[in-house]
């Protein structure tokens, strides 16, 4: 069956139709994961923007890495919509680590002072009308100032915990997050850097835009690591790393209107053929040698997996678009 469908799909590459780019898709999506391991088949698409090898490919997984579970200790309530950039580095034990203080904490803050992440959200902050999180009504605030990236003193530091924010508290506009943990316990292997995102504004934000703030939260997270380096083993590396977008509905026990259709625009999606979750969220292996140039790719890829996963029929004009935006040659 799979030297049919591949003899098939060969034939159908020779062709120039908008269809038969689509029925290509839907086959790679369907039968060129290995399955044999028991993972769920998902398509395997070429980080193209910056690798010098196009047989590299990444493996897609509709699983959760670090799933959002309770807001940050620097954050007064959950935001409308959460978006998380989570990584693993590793290999690092207990005994393999050193300890964290005021010079990475330096580190990790200019590297992310200095991110173009930094500028988009700021970007993003002049674009759109700040709301209250945990106003029903979606009440405007005053216009906020983002200011730089600080230690958050309020959250709980240790010598194997670091926190760092951007913005306010999360009840109202964006504000950004770092967390740090390096391995605590003996049988622990890696270390975690989580990036949040709170996003508080009366209009739903673009897909695309989106796209753009997860593939900068992803270089982000890479110049994070960077600077963690000098307290993590030689041969310590970014691997698994997950993109989540969440639009909490509980909130301190309390269950509030938010569906994540009314704080994201996928509208360049194209049609989906049942109702939102309130998470998406995707998973993925990272490669020894993965710089800033390959991060457009994986994300135009990740969220492709994502809308296929969440039932949209067929979003490629608008993941089409997003490596448009993003540089990405597919």
């Amino acid at each position: 069956m799979r030297g049919g469908l591949a003899a098939f799909r060969t034939s159908l590459a020779q062709l120039t139709e908008p269809e038969a780019a689509a029925t290509i898709r839907g086959i790679a999506a369907a039968f060129d994961a290995d399955v044999a391991d028991g993972a769920v088949p998902q398509p395997s698409v070429p980080p193209q923007s910056g690798s010098t090898d196009p047989a590299r490919s990444v493996r897609y997984r509709p699983q959760f890495l670090l799933p959002p579970q309770g807001h940050p200790n620097t954050w007064r309530t959950e935001p409308l919509l959460r978006l998380r950039v989570a990584t693993t580095i590793g290999p690092a034990t207990v005994d393999t680590v050193d300890r964290l203080g005021p010079r990475i904490h330096r580190a990790v803050i200019d590297s992310l002072d200095s991110s173009q992440l930094s500028r988009s959200l700021r970007t993003l902050t002049r674009q759109h009308v700040p709301v209250l999180a945990d106003d029903e009504t979606g009440a405007p605030t005053s216009r906020q100032h983002l200011g730089d990236w600080q230690i958050a003193n309020d959250d709980h530091l240790t010598g194997d915990h670091a926190a760092y924010r951007l913005g306010g508290d999360a009840s109202s506009g964006i504000v950004g997050f770092v967390g740090v943990s390096l391995p605590a316990f003996s049988h622990a292997g890696e270390a975690h850097v989580v990036l949040d995102i709170g996003i508080s504004v009366a209009e739903p934000v673009s897909i695309l835009v989106i796209g753009r703030l997860l593939t900068d939260g992803l270089v982000a997270l890479r110049d994070a690591g960077d600077a963690l380096s000098p307290v993590l083993p030689a041969d310590a590396q970014a691997s698994l790393t997950g993109i989540t977008l969440t639009a909490p509905r509980m909130v301190a026990g309390q269950s509030r209107s938010n569906p994540i259709s009314g704080r994201v625009d996928f509208s360049p999606m194209g049609e989906h053929t049942r109702e939102l979750s309130m998470d998406l969220g995707i998973s993925f292996e990272l490669w020894s040698d993965f710089d800033a140039n390959d991060a457009g790719g994986v994300i135009v890829g990740a969220i492709e997996a994502m809308m296929v996963d969440a039932g949209f029929s067929d979003p490629t004009d608008g993941i089409d678009e997003l490596g448009t935006r993003l540089s990405v040659q597919r």
